[in-house]
């Protein structure tokens, strides 16, 4: 066993030399990749409790693990699992536990001694990018509170892929994300829809799920044999430089469709057609795309395109910056005096991690500092909702402020009218704003799943012949794609061009 353990060790130390890792993503399709445990933590993944709290002899009968069987834990640790698993597999199966700390497969060296199982368990020091199987051998791969620990998921994902037998399954164990009641921190649980999401972009399809568990979603994955491999990176597009004007300084910007070369010295670029900035890129302020705007993330900066949603406010241009983590820009352009009909257009750039950025539009400049508790903005933008109303009213619109009700639901969130998508708790809150005639009360209601609605009613003071009907959807932190779809799909209704 101990000669074992050296070869296992020592191969990849010497393939990471001569191969280097990549840089490591700080996130991967919406979601933050946590950092992994130390093997200073091992105790705790043999606590005494976990079997209570886990109740993982449940998960491990239906695992559908059988004799002569061959399996995987990834992110082995100690071997709470693996040992089980060795007793599951019998004397003709074989488990691969695979780990990338060598502390964490010597721990696993002496339990697997101890049980009399070291015949049946093959350890294996992992590179970040590879977990160094056999391809082709693997029949079932279980991941338990780990997928989301792996620092290049993408690499992993397609190396696992390549591992699995004709039919492999593949096994994601993690925290529920959806349940606030689960106590484990945020960034160490995903959502069903997030493992969906970076399991079918790798070439895996769904085959089934387990939901028995206390706190843990069970999922079943099986090879896409449809998959057509990642999608080509489209040629980058030649772009045009220009700079626009922030009160006294000047910002370089491009703009592109699709990918986009940056030019030297470019601070900021906009493009429609990918996900991701490049080196030295923000964001660009320029005439509106035919499609709604969408977060773009640069680095652990976030930077948002935004357009005010009713034409004919007097928005004023102005900024305000900071380099502390707390900090907001904001820049509003003015509205054309000829074209009151034209879209204003915001940049907003902050310090925020792309999870925590918001989406919305403004009329005037306004925000609130991340190390503050988030709360409602009580004042509305000043000025006419609209180029005729502003023939025939020039008083702001009155105050809202209905903290209480948000208060005893414990959502707090930012709120600027007439759209808003801010952060509730360990949440993302989308708010969508329609003005109708209804004169209705206030009304809120809530509940802790993160695909339903809450509808609130606002009656504004005497005298304002307006209501404003708010739909508040809430979406997992992180989960950019859902908040982007959500997004577009309201300004596909209400931002067009006249």
């Amino acid at each position: 066993m101990r000669t074992l353990i050296a070869v296992a060790l020592a191969a990849p130390l010497a393939l990471a030399q001569s191969d280097p890792t990549p840089p490591a993503p700080t996130h991967y399709l919406g979601r933050r990749i946590a950092k992994t445990m130390s093997f200073h933590g091992a105790p705790w993944l043999i606590r005494r409790s976990r079997e209570q709290e886990e109740q993982t002899s449940i998960l491990l009968k239906n695992l559908g693990v059988k004799p002569g069987m061959v399996v995987c834990d990834l992110g082995s640790g100690n071997g709470y699992l693996t040992l089980p698993l060795a007793e599951m597999v019998g004397e003709k199966g074989k488990v691969f536990a695979v780990d990338i700390q060598p502390e964490m497969l010597r721990l696993l060296e002496k339990r697997a001694r101890k049980a009399g199982l070291e015949d049946r368990i093959t350890p294996v020091l992992c590179t970040p990018v590879d977990p160094r199987l056999p391809a082709g051998q693997v029949d079932l791969l279980i991941m338990v509170d780990v997928h989301h620990e792996v620092s290049h998921p993408e690499h992993v994902l397609r190396a696992i892929r390549k591992s699995l037998s004709k039919t492999g399954r593949v096994v994601f164990v993690e925290f529920r994300k959806e349940d606030i009641d689960v106590p484990i921190k945020h960034l160490h649980k995903m959502s069903k829809a997030q493992v969906h999401r970076e399991a079918t972009a790798n070439g895996f399809r769904r085959v089934g799920s387990f939901d028995e568990l206390p706190q843990q979603h069970v999922l079943f994955y099986a090879r896409d044999d449809k998959w057509k491999g990642p999608p080509p990176t489209p040629a980058p597009t030649e772009v045009t430089a220009g700079t626009v004007t922030l009160t006294s300084k000047h910002l370089k910007v491009v703009v592109g469709h699709g990918d986009a070369k940056t030019p030297a010295g470019v601070t900021a670029v906009h493009h429609d057609g990918s996900g991701n900035l490049f080196p030295g890129g923000a964001l660009v302020l320029g005439p509106r795309p035919e499609k709604p705007p969408t977060l773009r993330r640069h680095g652990t900066r976030t930077a948002e395109l935004l357009y005010a949603a009713t034409a004919g406010w007097p928005v004023r241009t102005s900024i305000r910056y900071t380099v502390t983590d707390e900090a907001i820009d904001i820049l509003v352009t003015a509205v054309h005096e000829r074209k009151p009909w034209a879209s204003p257009v915001a940049l907003r750039l902050s310090n925020h991690l792309p999870g925590d950025a918001t989406l919305r539009f403004l009329g005037r400049d306004v925000g609130s500092r991340r190390s503050t508790p988030t709360r409602w903005i009580r004042h509305l933008p000043e000025g006419p909702t609209s180029h005729r109303e502003s023939k025939r009213s020039t008083n702001p619109r009155p105050a809202m402020v209905p903290e209480t009700p948000l208060a005893a639901a414990r959502s707090p969130f930012v709120f600027s009218w007439p759209f808003a998508a801010a952060r509730a708790g360990e949440r993302t809150a989308l708010l969508m704003a329609e003005r109708t005639t209804r004169q209705e009360e206030f009304r809120f209601a809530h509940t802790p799943t993160t695909q339903d609605l809450i509808l609130l009613q606002h009656r504004h003071a005497a005298g304002d012949p307006f209501t404003f009907v708010f739909r508040l959807q809430i979406l997992e932190r992180g989960d950019s794609d859902s908040l982007t779809s959500a997004y577009e799909a309201w300004c596909g209704e209400r931002v067009k061009s006249p």
